[in-house]
Order: C-alpha cells, then sequence, then structure tokens
C-alpha cells in the first residue's frame, strides 16, 4: 500500500509533464523522478518489519467490578532487525468505554513498548475483546502495511456489592421492628 505522501510526490511528478510542451527535457526529468520514487517507494516497503515481526499480546485482570475502572495494558515488541513506526487500534467490546483506543509509536529493533488503557462497563457481564489493528509506516514515509492481530482477552464485570453488608443489616432491622420484634437485652 502507499502512503499520501508517495501520492503528493506521484502528483508533483505531473509538473514536469506539463512543463514538457515548453522543452523536450522537462519529460526526461519527468520520467527520472518518477522511476527514483518507484525505487525509494520499493525500498521503504522492503525496510519495513513484516507481519508476525511485531507482536502485540494483552495484558490485564480477568474479572472487574461494575462502575470501577480496570487496568490493561498493550504490549507491543519489535522482532526484526529494523525500526518500527506504527499507528495502534484497540477494538474493545461494545459495552466498555475506553479512553484512548489508538496509540502511535516508534519502537527501535527489539524494542518493546507498553500502552496503557483504562476501560469501565456500562454494564455487568462478561466482555471479550476484539483484535488489534496496526498501521505500519515505513522509514521514508512512503510505503504502508496494515494487518489486525489476535489479542484475545476475557473480562468478566461482577456488581459491586461494597457496603451491602450493611445495607442488608438495616433492612433486616427496619423488617423485624415492623414486625414488632424487639431486641434482646
Amino acid at each position: 500500500m502507499v502512503s499520501r505522501a508517495f501520492l503528493v510526490y506521484v502528483a508533483l511528478g505531473i509538473l514536469p509533464f506539463l512543463c514538457g510542451a515548453l522543452h523536450p527535457v522537462f519529460f526526461a526529468f519527468g520520467y527520472a523522478f518518477d522511476a527514483f520514487l518507484i525505487l525509494m517507494l520499493l525500498l521503504d516497503h522492503a525496510w519495513m518489519p513484516r507481519r508476525g515481526e511485531l507482536a502485540v499480546t494483552r495484558k490485564g485482570p480477568r474479572t472487574g467490578t461494575f462502575g470501577r475502572a480496570v487496568q490493561f495494558k498493550l504490549e507491543v515488541e519489535n522482532r526484526s532487525g529494523r525500526t518500527a513506526r506504527f499507528e495502534l487500534r484497540d477494538s474493545p467490546p461494545a459495552g466498555l468505554e475506553v479512553a484512548a483506543m489508538e496509540f502511535s509509536a516508534r519502537l527501535p529493533p527489539g524494542g518493546r513498548i507498553e500502552l496503557g488503557l483504562e476501560a469501565q462497563a456500562r454494564a455487568r457481564g462478561d466482555f471479550a475483546f476484539g483484535p488489534v489493528h496496526l498501521r505500519l509506516r515505513g522509514l521514508l514515509g512512503l510505503a504502508v502495511r496494515q494487518w489486525t492481530v489476535a489479542a484475545p482477552h476475557s473480562l468478566r464485570i461482577y456488581p459491586d456489592l461494597t457496603g451491602a453488608d450493611a445495607r442488608v443489616f438495616h433492612t433486616s432491622r427496619g423488617l423485624l421492628r415492623e414486625s414488632g420484634a424487639r431486641a434482646s437485652t
């Protein structure tokens, strides 16, 4: 795939052909520019990390409480011998609100980075995270590769029962008073 920058350079490469009506040397310059641009695109594509050379894993708890934030981490590891410039987009389940789902970073060869996510459930139940979408850019910014990586993770959200014992005690005490029972002395 080609980037927008490549398309801009291609558009600029049309100018010498338009000026070719003025002097034929502009045609030669246009062909040379286009050949150079295609060569740079091929080199940029060849220098990019391949599929499988960037590993993505999701780390986080398996359970959470309704109404409380749950912390997750996406760990990206560059297993290639080349620097990786990438953009990452997470796909959380529909019932979770996630503050930041898109990240961009630059990883040196053999480098590792952890990206923090905070999610909050809108409902109780079981949630399964979807794949992570990666878009890599070449070092020259001309070539682009993109793919999805499966980073499965399940999360079960339970109701918030903090303080439930006190509520049950006060409710039971009130019901006993209404029924006419007396407290022992």
